[in-house]
């Protein structure tokens, strides 16, 4: 048997190994492939089994407990002991059944969207069952559930459980056309119907194998997957060897688990090398493992979701498998190719440029090989009349059937083209400007020469527009417009393309060939054209045809009808034009494509559009695109959280009806069943002013609302994966002093307070006008005070005027009388003298008359009197405020001081006193001395100031 399965296995794999050939290089993508790690989940490594409610959520039986994933958050909950969660299965009513160590039960949501547990073996007695494990769980119909450890199954309908023991230990129970099959070691398999097993007959040439799974395979048939025996086809009665690769590779690597995709996709899942996906022939179309991009080659749970994809339980972690997508990914994941800048399919071999040297594979192998004489940057690969030509770092080269031979010094080759208007003609973009390149006789591309005057041109990007003008991207400077002579040898014209020209200021910008007319592609302002010779102005029929994808970066044809659209945002989208003008708009989800920056290249390889990234290549094939399964995405509202006043209440639609108004901060927690990619939401709130619009979609699951009015309203949010909407009903009640009874309340306060407010205001307006009398009168008695001040202070003015002016004429008076005291004493002497000269006759009669007459005037008492009086008067205050600050002073010491404010001279002074100056001077020094003055105050100005 060992040799004829041996054969038939050869054959197959000869029969199909041309189609391997035929769809390279799609032999080498992966779908893409999600991690969650026990660190994403907060949960332990080991994940036993998946489900999936009837909403798109995702539950899985992990050792620490039950992890829920709504697409946004993982969730953990615990079984009522902790214990390890070994499986998981869900119903139509989405109720979660789990299953563990001495424990079976289900969860379900309550109306606050909370887990709650129910266990439905807390009433079993069985001494086995306390000893046991639950590994599986099968829901029979709308009120039955079948769980079962490796002794006992316990079937739970309608509120009962009833205990079948098995006759041998079992693997698991399988659901096959609505069959219960089971496996039993030793024995053989039988079906479990009625609470009984019943074996099939022919079934014990299965009894020393042990059973990993039983699919469904075609109409009458089933397909068995045993652990080392590879796989079986059951027809109702004989169990054949099913003869394939699949089988082969199973029986080598232990299968674990194994599910349908649809009829023609299988999926396995083996202890020791990962998973395969085969078709109805037991092909292996995909062998996805730790290499390949798994975190764990140890298969613990295969399951299919709704949306076609695969989740995957590991022994280390959880991953999700994207089967539902036009996409194919190569994953360079230890680092051997590094980025890849361009490919080529020559030879029936894929070349692959890349940062590290230039690689190739044939069909059927699996890993890439380095041409050992190009390693380093790459940066070119073409293919022109079946040759195959590399732009190197340092040199360009020609790879013919693996030989390599440099055609050329020319270093850092971006870009190699023909000339449309130069037949056999080729020119190449590099590091020093421009070369040209022809076809020698032989029919090889040789290198021709080097175009003058493109030294420093460092020509990243090259196109040749309709007149066989060369447009030139340098890498870092711009655009250039070159027009060679004939000759092809130098430039007849060189015109730099600037802002002055009307296109944005220079940076990174790409070209487009738009029906012979090139395009300017400037990833800030959009696309331009040439209106006329060097005036260049945004092209508004393209803006406006591409406007859906937002700001784009690039645009990369792939023929003149067909165009990929990059946009800022690194997202994808293919442009298919149609023959009357109008477009087509693929935005693509799943892409999670990296190209390298500034480098992006595709190329079409038959049906597979090529992508060269930063960590390998993608594949897209638009046939793939159209077959995808359409699964409408219904948001799911989570929880809804109190916020005000320190509240993180859950509330549900019933609790929420009628919140205080408190409680009027609410937190929306919400999610949609997308895992492969971000969703994005928007939400409005119906009867909330400025919330009632849809808002714009953003990647955030929750939304906060703060300060809402009373009212009711409808709170709404949907994603951007579909059209469905969750709505919440909440209304919030009016404070309680917005109540109707609060509203009466007022209006009978208002009536009795307004009567109260007129008694109040006339008594007040009594009190105000009497207050107003009483203010009159005060302000008329306070005017009369002061006019009768103002009246005393003008007759005070006017007295201390007439003291001023007497003091001045009383100082004048004086004056004059001691001049006339001198004159008279200096006639008196003069008399004196002539009476004593005098030899003759002298009139004594008439000398004394005149010397009587002159004492008489000298010693007046009745003026000396009037002055005194009038000097006491006038320096009255004078003298009391001198006395009370120095209260030793005499009255010469004050007369002294009133002649010093008088501005009298020492021999004024002298006069006044009859002594002499120096007399005046030791009366001075006296008084500064009572006055305890210092030297340097200057004792007339002190007086002064007083």
């Amino acid at each position: 048997m060992n040799k004829c399965y041996t054969v038939l296995l050869l054959i197959v794999q000869l029969l199909h190994s041309p189609v391997q050939a035929q769809i390279f290089p799609e032999d080498l993508g992966m779908p893409e492939i999600l991690h969650y790690t026990k660190q994403t989940y907060n949960g332990y490594n080991q994940n036993w089994a998946i489900a999936q409610d009837t909403h798109g959520q995702i539950y899985v039986a992990n050792s620490r407990g039950l992890l829920h994933f709504n697409g946004s958050e993982w969730q953990l909950h615990y079984l009522p002991y902790r214990q390890i969660v070994r499986t998981v299965a869900a119903d139509h009513r989405n109720r979660i059944y789990t299953g563990g160590f001495a424990e079976f039960g289900y969860w379900e949501k309550m109306p606050d969207n909370q887990m709650k547990y129910r266990s439905l073996s807390s009433g079993i007695i069985d001494s086995v069952f306390k000893r046991e494990e639950i590994w599986n769980i099968v829901p029979f119909n709308d009120n039955s559930v079948v769980f079962h450890s490796f002794s006992r199954i316990y079937h739970w309908e309608k509120d009962h459980i009833s205990v079948t023991v098995t006759p041998s230990p079992i693997s698991f129970i399988h659901a096959v056309y609505d069959r219960y099959l089971v496996g039993c070691k030793g024995i053989g398999i039988f079906e479990f119907k009625n609470n009984s097993l019943v074996l099939i007959p022919g079934s014990e040439v299965m009894k020393d194998v042990s059973i990993a799974g039983i699919l469904p395979y075609a109409p009458g048939k089933m397909l068995i997957c045993t652990t080392k025996n590879g796989l079986f086809i059951f027809d109702g009665h004989n169990f054949t060897p099913f003869i394939s690769p699949a089988s082969d590779f199973l029986s080598k690597n232990e299968a674990n688990r194994c599910i349908r995709i649809n009829e023609n996709t299988f999926v396995f899942g083996t202890i020791l090398n990962g998973i395969i996906i085969t078709d109805g022939n037991g092909l292996i179309k995909k062998q996805i493992n730790q290499r390949t991009g798994l975190q764990n080659n140890t298969i613990l749970a295969l399951f299919p979701d709704k949306a076609g994809n695969l989740w995957v339980g590991l022994d280390h972690g959880i991953d999700q498998v994207i089967l539902q997508s036009p996409f194919l990914h190569y994953k360079d994941l230890d680092g051997k190719l590094g980025s890849v800048y361009s490919a080529a399919l020559y030879q029936n071999k894929l070349y692959l440029a890349t940062n590290h040297g230039l690689f190739y594979i044939s069909p059927g192998e699996h890993e890439f090989t380095l041409v050992p004489e190009l390693k380093g940057q790459i940066w070119n690969l073409e293919v022109y009349d079946q040759q195959l030509i590399c732009g190197h770092n340092t040199f360009t080269y020609r790879i013919d059937n693996g030989k390599v031979e440099k055609i050329s010094s020319a270093p850092g080759g971006w870009m190699f083209k023909p000339l449309q208007h130069y037949p056999g003609y080729y020119v190449q973009g590099n590091y020093l400007g421009l070369d040209i390149y022809r076809k020698n006789e032989a029919g090889k591309i040789v290198h021709h020469q080097h175009i003058d005057g493109t030294e420093g041109i460092a020509a990243k990007g090259i196109m040749e527009d309709i007149d066989g003008t060369i447009w030139v991207r340098h890498a870092y400077k711009g655009l250039y417009k070159i027009i060679l002579t004939p000759e092809l040898d130098k430039i007849n014209q060189l015109i730099p393309m600037e802002a002055m020209n009307g296109l944005p200021v220079p940076g990174k910008i790409n070209l487009i060939n738009y029906h012979g007319s090139i395009r300017v592609v400037s990833p800030d302002r959009g696309i331009y054209y040439e209106a006329s010779p060097g005036n260049f102005k945004p092209d508004t029929f393209l803006n406006n045809k591409l406007s859906p994808i937002g700001s784009i970066r690039k645009i990369m044809s792939i023929t003149d009808q067909k165009w990929w659209v990059m946009n800022n945002d690194n997202k994808l989208a293919l442009v298919t034009w149609e023959e009357n003008g109008s477009i087509q708009i693929k935005q693509l989800r799943h892409q999670n494509i990296f190209m390298v920056n500034d480098s992006e290249n595709l190329y079409q390889f038959g049906d597979w559009t090529f992508f060269c990234t930063e960590d390998g290549f993608s594949l897209y094939n638009i046939a793939n695109n159209e077959s995808i399964r359409q699964v409408e995405i219904s948001p799911v509202i989570e929880a809804i959280q109190l916020r005000s006043n320190d509240k993180h209440s859950l509330l549900s639609e019933a609790t929420a009806n009628g919140l205080s108004s408190r409680d009027n901060s609410l937190l929306f927690r919400f999610s949609a069943p997308v895992y492969d990619q971000q969703p994005s939401f928007a939400t409005k709130i119906d009867g909330l002013e400025g919330y009632d619009q849809w808002s714009n979609y953003v990647p955030q699951s929750h939304r906060e609302f703060s300060n809402i009015p009373p009212g009711e309203y409808v709170f709404h949010v949907k994603s951007d994966q579909g059209d469905e909407e969750a709505v919440f009903h909440f209304s919030i009640l009016a404070p309680w002093y917005k109540r109707w009874w609060a509203i009466c309340l007022y209006l009978w306060l208002g009536i009795a307070g307004s009567t109260l407010i007129y008694q109040i205001y006339k008594r007040k307006l009594r009190i105000a006008r009497n207050q107003m009398q009483q203010q009159l009168e005060a302000r008329l008695l306070k005017e009369q005070q002061e006019n009768e001040r103002k009246l005393l202070l003008i007759r005070q003015q006017q007295l201390t005027a007439d003291v001023v002016s007497k003091s001045e004429a009383l100082a004048n008076s004086g004056i004059t009388l001691l001049q006339k005291k001198e004159l008279l004493q200096k006639m008196k002497k003069e008399l004196l003298q002539l009476k004593a000269q005098s030899s003759g006759e002298f009139s004594l009669t008439r000398y004394n008359r005149l010397m009587k007459m002159i004492d008489q005037n000298i010693s007046t008492e009745d003026e000396q009197k009037v002055f005194d009086d009038g000097f006491n008067s006038a320096h009255e205050r004078f003298f009391q405020e001198l006395h009370a600050r120095y209260p030793d002073l005499t009255p010469q010491d004050l007369k002294l001081a009133a002649y010093l404010k008088m501005n009298l001279s020492s021999k004024e002074i002298a006069q006044r006193f009859n002594i002499t100056i120096r007399g005046v001077e030791v009366k001075r020094y006296r008084l500064r001395k009572k006055m305890n003055l210092p030297g340097d105050q200057n004792l007339t100005e002190f007086m002064l100031n007083i």
